[in-house]
Formats: C-alpha cells, sequence, structure tokens
C-alpha cells in the first residue's frame, strides 16, 4: 500500500514540475522556491526504497532458508537501514547538490563517535544479526543454560525474551545470549527425560522393569509414543539395599517435565502397590541416631543432605519418612479384615459373615489420576470417585441423552438459585467451563456453571446446557468444540465393576477411570464363585441383586443368569 502511495505522490510532484516549469510566468516562481523539484527526487527516493525493500523481503521469504521458522525481522530490519541510508546519501549529494565527500568525512567521524558511545548495543545488534544469519534459535524453541530455562517468545535487536514455566518473562542481551553454549530444544521436536528411581533390591529387576513400561504405556498425557519409551537399570547402592532404575520418555512439553515426572512417578506408586510390591521404609536407627548422641560425621552429612535433596557424593538422597507400624498397604489378600465392613455401601444388605467372608477375600487395589480400571475381576469401590464413560452405541443412547439435557435445562429455569451449592463437576472440568463460558456469555458464566455444577455431574450434560445460552451459532459451535465428546458418569464409593463376558451377558466393556485416587476390592471370578459357595443363600442371592442393581457392565443380568453362574461348576471364561 505505501509504496503505491509514494510513487502516485512522487509521480504528481514530478507531474507539476513539468507542467508548471513550463508556464513562463510560474517558472520564475519555481526558480526562486527551489523546492519542487528536490521534493519529487526525495519521494522518488523514497518510492524506490519501499519498493527495494518490498522486494528483499520477497526474496528473503521465498528463500527456503528464511522460510522454515522465520522466527524475527531483525534481518529486514538491518537491510531496510543500510539500503534507507545509502537512498539517503544519493539524495543529498544529487537532489541537494551536497558534496559527497565532506559529508562522508563528516559521517565517518560522527560514526565514531556515536559508535564508541554506542558500544554495549552495537554489540548486541551484531550479535542479534549473527543469530538472524545463523537460523539456529527461532521462535517457540526451548533453551536452557545452568539454572534458567524457557521458550523464546521473540528475538530483537538487542535481546532475546524467554517465558519460564513459571510463567515469568525473562530478557537476555543477545551478546549474553551468544557468548556462552546453552542447549538447545526446537520446537516440536521429542526431547528424552528421564526419571530415576530407586526400588528395593528384593524385588525381580524384571518385575519392576514390566510395571515400569506398563506405566509407561498407560496414555499418560505429554508422553510420545514414537520414539518408544524405556526404562534401563542404572546402578546399585550396596548402602540402602536398593536398585537404581531410570524411567526415559520423550515429551514435546520441554516446560512441563516435572509434571509429567510427578505424573508419572504417581501412577508408578498405584501400580506397584497392585502388584504386592512396596517401597520399604529403613527403620530410624538408619536415619537418626540415638538422643543424646553425637551423629557421625557421615550422618551429619546425610542429615545436612535432606535440606538440598542431595546424598553425600553427589548422588540422589533416598529420604523415607517413618511410617506407623500397620499403616503400610501392600495390596495382598488377607487385609479387608481391617476395614470396618459396616461402612461399606456395596456390602450392605449381606450378612455380618458374607461381609467378613467377602473382605477376607477381597485384594485390596489402589488407582490413580486417569488411570483406567476394569478386566475380568469383581471390583467394589471402597473410596473415591470413577468416571464411567458412556459410549454411543445406538439411538436409544442418543434419545436418553437428549432426554436428560432438556430435563437439566428445565431444572435450570425453574428451580431458584441455591445460596450455598456444592459443586458435583470435578473442579478442572469447573474451572474449564467457566473459562471458556466466560469468553462468550461474559461474567455472567460464572453464575451460570456454578448452578450447572450442582446440577449434574455428567461434563457433557454441562456443556451442552452452557450451549444452549449462547444465541450466536459460531460462538456455541466454538463452544461445543471444547466439550467433551463422550458422556461419563461419576461412580461413588460402594458402587461395582464386572466384565459382562464374566456373567455370560453381550454387553460392551465399560470403560472407567479414576478421577482422583482410589482404592477398590477385587475378586477374581473363581475366588468370589468358590466364597459364594459358603454363603447362605439368601447372602448369593444378595450380591445378585447388588450386581444388578448397582454393577457397571452388569446391565441385564437376570435371575436366570445369576442362577446359572452360582450352580456352574467353573465361573464363565474371562475375557
Amino acid at each position: 500500500m505505501w509504496p503505491l502511495i509514494t510513487l502516485a505522490l512522487a509521480a504528481l510532484l514530478w507531474l507539476m514540475q513539468v507542467t508548471l516549469g513550463s508556464d513562463p510566468e510560474l517558472s520564475g516562481w519555481l526558480a526562486e522556491g527551489a523546492w519542487l523539484k528536490p521534493l519529487a527526487m526525495g519521494f522518488s527516493a523514497l518510492a524506490l526504497g519501499l519498493v527495494l525493500r518490498r522486494l528483499l523481503v520477497h526474496l528473503l521469504r521465498g528463500s527456503h532458508r528464511f522460510r522454515v521458522g522465520s522466527g524475527s525481522d531483525l534481518l529486514q530490519s538491518v537491510l531496510s537501514m543500510l539500503l534507507f541510508g545509502v537512498l539517503a546519501l544519493v539524495f543529498m549529494g544529487w537532489g541537494l547538490g551536497q558534496d559527497l565527500g565532506r559529508l562522508l568525512a563528516t559521517s565517518a567521524l560522527l560514526s565514531a563517535i556515536v559508535g564508541l558511545a554506542l558500544q554495549p548495543l552495537l554489540g548486541h545488534l551484531f550479535a542479534g544479526v549473527s543469530i538472524e544469519v545463523e537460523r539456529r534459535l527461532k521462535v517457540g524453541d526451548y533453551v536452557r543454560r545452568d539454572e534458567l530455562e524457557g521458550q523464546i517468545v521473540s528475538l530483537g535487536w538487542r535481546s532475546v525474551t524467554l517465558r519460564t514455566d513459571r510463567g515469568s518473562l525473562v530478557v537476555m542481551p543477545n551478546s549474553d545470549f551468544t557468548s556462552r553454549s546453552l542447549e538447545l530444544v526446537p520446537r516440536e521436536q521429542p526431547y528424552r527425560h528421564l526419571v530415576p528411581l530407586q526400588v528395593s533390591s528384593e524385588w525381580p529387576p524384571g518385575q519392576v522393569m514390566r510395571i515400569v513400561m506398563q506405566v509407561l504405556g498407560s496414555d499418560l498425557p505429554g508422553i510420545c509414543s514414537h520414539p518408544a519409551p524405556s526404562v534401563v537399570l542404572m546402578s546399585n547402592d550396596p548402602g540402602s539395599g536398593t536398585l537404581r532404575y531410570g524411567a526415559r520418555f520423550y515429551t514435546t512439553r520441554f516446560l512441563d517435565r516435572g509434571a509429567l515426572s510427578s505424573a508419572f512417578l504417581e501412577r508408578f506408586w498405584y501400580a506397584m502397590s497392585r502388584e504386592g510390591l512396596a517401597f520399604e521404609t529403613p527403620p530410624p536407627w538408619a536415619l537418626w541416631p540415638p538422643q543424646g548422641e553425637a551423629a557421625p560425621a557421615s550422618d551429619k552429612a546425610s542429615v545436612a543432605s535432606e535440606a538440598t535433596g542431595q546424598a553425600p557424593g553427589g548422588t540422589p538422597a533416598r529420604v523415607v519418612p517413618p511410617v506407623p507400624v500397620g499403616a503400610r498397604t501392600t495390596g495382598r489378600r488377607g487385609q479387608g479384615a481391617a476395614l470396618d465392613a459396616g461402612r461399606i455401601g456395596g456390602l450392605h444388605s449381606l450378612s455380618a459373615q458374607g461381609r467378613e467372608a467377602l473382605l477376607q477375600a477381597g485384594r485390596l487395589q489402589h488407582f490413580g489420576r486417569d488411570e483406567r480400571c476394569g478386566g475380568p475381576d469383581f471390583m467394589l469401590l471402597l473410596q473415591g470417585r470413577l468416571r464411567e464413560v458412556r459410549p454411543w452405541r445406538d439411538g436409544g443412547a442418543t434419545e436418553d441423552a437428549q432426554a436428560e439435557l432438556e430435563a437439566l435445562l428445565k431444572a435450570l429455569a425453574e428451580q431458584p438459585e441455591p445460596e450455598a451449592a456444592v459443586c458435583r463437576l470435578e473442579t478442572a472440568v469447573m474451572h474449564q467451563l467457566v473459562q471458556q463460558g466466560s469468553l462468550v456469555l461474559g461474567p455472567v458464566a460464572q453464575r451460570l456453571c456454578a448452578r450447572l455444577g450442582a446440577l449434574t455431574e455428567d461434563p457433557w450434560l454441562a456443556w451442552q446446557a452452557l450451549a444452549h445460552s449462547v444465541e450466536e451459532p459460531q460462538a456455541r459451535a466454538a463452544l461445543l468444540q471444547q466439550a467433551p465428546a463422550e458422556r461419563t458418569r461419576t461412580l461413588h464409593p460402594g458402587a461395582w465393576l464386572v466384565s459382562g463376558a464374566v456373567l455370560g451377558l453381550t454387553g460392551d466393556a465399560r470403560d472407567c477411570q479414576a478421577s482422583q485416587g482410589c482404592t477398590l476390592m477385587t475378586w477374581p471370578p473363581q475366588v468370589l464363585h468358590a466364597v459364594l459357595q459358603g454363603l447362605p443363600q439368601a447372602d448369593q442371592w444378595a450380591v445378585g441383586e447388588l450386581l444388578a442393581w448397582r454393577a457397571v457392565g452388569a446391565d441385564g443380568l437376570s435371575a436366570r443368569l445369576w442362577a446359572h453362574w452360582l450352580v456352574s461348576p467353573l465361573p464363565l471364561r474371562a475375557v
């Protein structure tokens, strides 16, 4: 746009110069003023500079070297400064009739004075030019040096701006940025991260490595499937009786490595507990000296290392807080007797003898956040919550969902707003719902989302009801793009889970995920079948009624099928 405007003005000025200069009555006025011709030449030089600048930018962007990952316009700015500087000298020499030799001598002296005064800034400028020419750093890449790490958000003529994992911005001068070596991680390129682990040497390495690989392959968000994760046995520590493993995975979220490691370690603990393995706690005298005695020098070093998290010699410290006797849970059978049978809602209809027998035969299993629970075993939720995914299998599911949505909208319109409503949605779902709703509805979205959270536990229903309050079709469509694709149902303590194939049903297997750390009591089909054979008939039918009414995956369980399962010599094959 500006090159065309400048060319038009230059053409207009030259036209005025030609037409007015040929008029005898105005030629004297033009000669006295002598302003129209230099002005026309100045606009012509400016137009020429803009056209050449546009051509250079087009050539740079067309080059493969500058087209891929172009990060800043520093090189374009420097070329523009040089181009317009040369055109300014040419205009002053030819257009204004100035002596170029004297002008260059004066400008050289002035440049030397300015260069001495602005030496640090010029150093940053040339360092920025070298960064732009080499094209190794691009906006969006990650860099790390010593304690500093962040993502490049801008490349300027004087400094580089980084965004850290804390959300702050770090501005680093270009000369300091290029004076020392630093680690560069290109954007969207997987980065390998290692999580060290220390496990008791009593546990077989093959079993521990299998559990690690099982956790790494459990769809942890942020971990790449290609390149594939791996686990290595790094070393042994004879002093503590542990083996050191390293869980290695790739991720494109460089700044979120700490959160990814936390999610992995959380699932690793739950997976170890389900396998019957525990992180052994050293005795108190191994960590602390007796009262009234001075600690040896080695013990002092160990105690001092707790503050820094490093053991003497630079190895990772293994500090385990004391655990009260009887507080450990390894997940082995026989520990259900310590539970309060009267407070377990899923066994309330059984006799005291039946509850005790089931608890003695059951096995406690712990699941972490977003872990999937399933399999052929019978499961009873004791603590925490589960999310059951309800897929769209047929038209009946769609009709039921539409009916529930209409009931929710009716309750939203008719029921008065409660003063202290309890939110039934999860915290993360509620936060995202309020955030996205505020973009289209403004401040009123917070009160509306609070009412929706008090009326439903299904995130899909909450998103759909919120979208009905948006009148603009485009905004409603944009909001629904953030909504969950499938419906979910929240399961509370007392709910049962079972695979329909174990009971001879043909229903689809249900997908349940732990919404928070939860504890389940599990029974293999053969174990539950054997326990029920030794219970009174009333308890047998009470378990069948619990499964028919409260079990996920037991839809369609009838009295005839339950009686057939009870009298079968062996349970039906679990799949």
